[in-house]
């Protein structure tokens, strides 16, 4: 009886453990640009920011005059392997109006399931319509 309770209780361990745990990301670089869908012309001052289903929206930069961004942490602190990059007109009146747009990112592993130092995805492109 106390083999059948010690082999159920491992079995019960084993099961809790989450396989497809996260894997800390604590160093990530995301970069890329914003231009306006029809005329691929760069558009300044677009907000571009990070969420994730567990933090929210947890980093933001604005896009320079070339339309470009990046977006860096080198301090640690996030458990992720997926984030949502958001593009999101936020000056409306300054730049013109612009339709947000998003895209699914997926912070890359090895085979063994190990972080890569750091993480990094370049050359995102946002073209965003402008709206009337």
């Amino acid at each position: 009886m106390k083999k059948i309770i010690s082999i159920i209780l491992c079995f019960s361990m084993f099961a809790s453990c989450d396989i497809n745990k996260e894997i800390d990301y604590a160093d990530f670089r995301i970069s890329g640009r914003v231009v306006e869908s029809e005329t691929n012309k760069a558009i300044a001052n677009i907000q571009v920011s990070l969420r994730n289903k567990n933090l929210g929206s947890f980093a933001k930069t604005l896009t320079d005059t070339n339309g470009t961004f990046g977006i860096e942490s080198l301090d640690g602190g996030y458990t992720i392997d997926s984030v949502f990059v958001v593009a999101q007109d936020i000056d409306s009146a300054l730049n013109g109006y612009y339709q947000s747009d998003s895209i699914l990112v997926f912070l890359q592993r090895d085979n063994s399931g190990f972080k890569q130092e750091p993480a990094s995805v370049d050359n995102i492109l946002f073209q965003l319509k402008r709206l009337q």
